[in-house]
């Protein structure tokens, strides 16, 4: 079965059919003609359990096992069925079946053979070349000391630890690192957790996660920049599951974006020791020059393996979900910075990429919902204070649009335009508001240097009076816009840095609460200011009220 048809719950090509409970019913022409079936991954099913609706997930296909089924089930498949696609030699509609033999490494089938259903898998297996027996594991190294600065672990079978504070059920993580000259030996006893398979001529680490948790998964990932989830690769393993804990891609936030990744972890295992979970894996080590240069690279929506370096800082993620099945893990989650190989968790601060987007973030924030919005305000409520508004007005105006110019051009320059390659469409829309807003306030200073000569006495041209509108309708949409894009923005903020930072949404609507009470009380301000005296042609003073000729027409403005 395609990965895509059992994200979707149900079947393409039959929707009314769910997709684990009924496989059968799956068509060969949506298995191989079909892009994005037959571009997913590709996963083994198993019988229904005892009271079950729905066959289990088995273990995923390797790239070799994935082409070879495609051809196979081109070859069974029929073109008069719908498959057009196929050779025309096959009658199968569907529920296309196949005998698979391979090698399972961490939940990922590294296949030898596909044959067609009737074939037996002891046939099968029979039909491959028999392997020469593997050496014996060269002795085990000598334990060494930790590295300097490193906490000790308080696990023998490894050097360095770390117990990030406040981490969800003690979550705590012991490491060990191999130069290419040493292995890690087989243990005697399967159930034993730690280092337990030999890694051939590479430096690699050994890693055990624990946790407090009596159900649930736990997970631990690897970014390729600090708290930046979208790019980077997890170790997520499932208590009482049938296989061993595997390595994931994190293509996206959602569940469905946590892909098979057929990345190097070997030695991976999962159990429940004492009321604790232990889950234990190994992975081999890049070089530092290799992890420095893939680690430039902007962080994106396309996950893959993360270089390790034992001298660089390794940016480390961490969570537990509390089902047997893969779920949102909710506040249960964290993050760090460990050096693998000095052992010394270093400070948790920000990227250059993330302090950009917060900076982006405040830069807006006071323009589009403090400085032009004020300029607003000045010009509907103090024009009995001319040229005083006037002024007060032009420099709020340029004050804001200083600000958002200097957001903008911070964010072409260190950031993608509308979100890269993999953005959103929240991050396109985004990108796409905040330009619309950004030229119509750019238009507003050269809109209103191009002003209609306003007449001192008399009606006004027809000509200024449409001025006077595109002018006002102008800068309103303008603030609108982006005051709504600025809270979209905060929103992809915190979904894309919730981890590093758990607190922007709070934060911002903190900032965004200040600035309205702010206007409000500029807003009493300039209506409680006295007026000009003498009175000019544009306000004429009583003893009760002051009489303000305003832009589209004239009012009365109370004094205090």
């Amino acid at each position: 079965m395609d990965q895509y048809c059992i994200d979707r719950g149900t079947l393409l090509d039959n929707p009314s059919v769910r997709t684990l409970e009924a496989p059968e019913r799956h068509s060969v022409h949506c298995l191989v003609d079909v892009g994005r079936c037959r571009n997913s991954a590709f996963w083994l099913l198993g019988a229904k359990a005892a009271g079950s609706r729905d066959h289990s997930r088995l273990f995923a296909l390797d790239a070799t096992g994935h082409d070879a089924i495609v051809d196979l089930a081109r070859e069974v498949g029929s073109r008069s069925a719908g498959c057009s696609t196929c050779t025309g030699q096959g009658t199968l509609r569907s529920g296309f079946q196949a005998t698979v033999a391979g090698r399972l490494t961490n939940g990922v089938l590294q296949t030898a053979a596909v044959a067609k259903s009737t074939v037996s898998c002891a046939s099968l297996l029979a039909s491959l070349p028999s392997e020469e027996a593997a050496p014996p594991p060269p002795s085990p190294p000598p334990p060494s000391p930790p590295p300097p600065g490193c906490t000790p672990s308080t696990d023998t079978r490894y050097e360095c630890m770390v117990r990030p504070a406040a981490a969800p059920s003690g979550f705590t993580l012991h490491w060990r690192v191999v130069d290419g000259t040493a292995s890690a030996t087989s243990s005697a006893n399967s159930s034993e957790l730690g280092p337990s398979k030999l890694v051939a001529a590479n430096s690699y680490v050994a890693m055990l996660a624990t946790a407090t948790a009596s159900v649930g998964w736990i997970g631990v990932g690897f970014a390729p920049s600090h708290g930046q989830m979208l790019g980077g690769d997890a170790v997520i393993g499932w208590l009482g599951a049938s296989v061993a804990p595997a390595l994931y891609s994190l293509t996206s936030y959602s569940v469905g974006g946590i892909q098979p990744l057929n990345g190097e972890l070997t030695a991976s295992s999962i159990a429940m020791v004492d009321g604790v979970v232990q889950m234990a894996f190994t992975r081999p080590l890049a070089s530092s020059q290799l992890s420095r240069h893939l680690s430039e690279a902007p962080a994106g929506g396309e996950g893959g393996n993360v270089p390790l370096s034992a001298e660089g800082t390794t940016n480390l993620l961490f969570a537990i979900g509390p089902q047997a099945l893969l779920s949102y893990h909710g506040s249960n989650k964290g993050f760090t910075r460990i050096v693998l190989g000095g052992g010394t968790a270093s400070s948790a601060g920000l990227t250059e990429r993330q302090r950009a987007k917060v900076a982006h973030g405040i830069l807006m924030l006071l323009s589009w919902a403090f400085f032009l919005p004020a300029g607003v305000l000045i010009a509907l409520n103090m024009r009995h204070r001319r040229p005083l508004w006037l002024h007060l007005h032009m420099g709020c105006n340029l004050a804001g649009l200083v600000l958002a110019l200097t957001g903008l051009i911070l964010v072409l320059d260190r950031l993608q335009p509308l979100g890269g390659s993999f953005a959103s469409d929240e991050e396109v829309a985004h990108g796409v508001l905040g330009l619309l807003a950004m030229g119509a306030g750019l238009v507003q200073p050269i809109n209103g240097f191009l002003r209609p000569h306003k007449k001192e006495h008399g009606p006004q041209t027809r000509g200024r009076r449409l001025w006077e509108v595109a002018h006002r309708v102008t800068g309103w949409l303008a603030i609108l816009t982006a005051t709504a894009n600025v809270h979209l923005g905060i929103d992809i903020l915190a979904q894309q840095e919730q981890i590093a930072l758990p607190h922007a949404q709070r934060d911002y609507y903190i900032g965004f609460g200040f600035s309205v009470v702010s206007l409000l009380s500029l807003v009493v301000i300039a209506r409680c200011v006295p007026p000009s005296h003498p009175p000019t042609d544009d306000a004429v003073a009583t003893p009760t009220t002051v009489s303000s000729t305003m832009e589209m027409g004239t009012k009365e403005v109370p004094s205090c």
